[in-house]
This record gives C-alpha cells, sequence and structure tokens, in this order.
C-alpha cells in the first residue's frame, strides 16, 4: 500500500526558506507516529540531494523522521543528471524559453512557469514509480507537494497499485507555533 502526504515542500527540509524548527519538529512527530500507526517500511519523497543544497539545507525532515525508526528512506525525484537524461527542463530554461528574468516578482510570471512546469509531472511520477518498483509490496510513505496529490493517486490507480491518500496538504503555515 502506498500511502501519501502533500505538503507545502518548505516543510521537507532546513535550508533557506524552509518552516521554523518547532514546525520541522511537529511534522517529524506526525510522521513518526504515522510510521507506528501504519507499520510503514519505507518512506519517499519528492526531493533530492541536489535540492538539498540548492536550499543550502543540511537535513531532510523525513530522512531525520526515519532515522529514529529504522525505516528505509528514498529520494524518489530526479536530480540534476536525472532530470536531464528524461528531458525535464530546468526553471532556469523553463523561465529563458519563456521569455523571463531569473529574478522576478511578478505573480503571472510565477503561473506561467508553474504552468509550464507541470508539462512534465507525468514524467517525474513515472520516475518516483520506477524508483519505487522493487518495492511496492511494502507499506510505503510518499511525501510530495500538494499540487502532485491528485496526478499521483490517478497514476497509480491506473496501475492497479493499491493507496489512499492521508493528507492532501500538510502545510506549517496550519499549524500553531
Amino acid at each position: 500500500m502506498i500511502y501519501l502526504v502533500g505538503v507545502d515542500h518548505r516543510i521537507q527540509h532546513d535550508g533557506i526558506e524552509s518552516a521554523n524548527l518547532n514546525q520541522r519538529k511537529k511534522f517529524i512527530d506526525y510522521l513518526v507516529s504515522t510510521f507506528k500507526e501504519l507499520n510503514i517500511s519505507i518512506v519517499a519523497e519528492e526531493f533530492n540531494e541536489d535540492s538539498l543544497e540548492y536550499s543550502y539545507a543540511k537535513n531532510s525532515t523525513a530522512k531525520l523522521a526515519v532515522q529514529k525508526n529504522d525505516i528505509k528512506h528514498i529520494y524518489c525525484d530526479p536530480n540534476i543528471k536525472e532530470r536531464k537524461e528524461i528531458k525535464i527542463p530546468s526553471e532556469d530554461k523553463i523561465c529563458k524559453d519563456l521569455g523571463i528574468k531569473f529574478i522576478r516578482n511578478n505573480s503571472e510570471d510565477e503561473a506561467r512557469i508553474i504552468q509550464e512546469k507541470r508539462k512534465y509531472y507525468i514524467i517525474r511520477e513515472n520516475f518516483w514509480l520506477d524508483k519505487l518498483s522493487d518495492s511496492l509490496h511494502k507499506e510505503i510513505l510518499i511525501i510530495i507537494g500538494t499540487d502532485h496529490i491528485k496526478s499521483f493517486k490517478k497514476l497509480l490507480n491506473s496501475k492497479n497499485i493499491p493507496c489512499t491518500i492521508l493528507n492532501n496538504n500538510w502545510c506549517f503555515e496550519n499549524l500553531l507555533t
């Protein structure tokens, strides 16, 4: 069974523009209680080492949670090299192709970038599934951006892979600090 948790990506790391320490601790507590309740053996997340470095982060929140619980952790999002191999353009390339300067303060530009990135979601989501293919007989919790919840669930359903959504949007902004 695959359990889906949709998140605001800022909860996933301790780098720049991340959730604060208290909020990340609350997410770790949520994960640990979920591991125990559902007998989770693998945690996968839409994240990778390149994203950690890009965010100037030292730790993935999920990786910290699994370390205390003897659970396997998998970064399932393609890294820079893998994105090139599967032909997913970088955000810089998308901006260039759209004629948008990297420094932008325009919500219309942001919407155009997001719309262009969504064109590659199915490629990324299939990549995640490939990363998990050897473990589909286990209890897997996957942490993904809220924008992927419906489409990834649809992909899993199309392949007759049992899944359930635990949380559509685990968002730290809704927590009391």
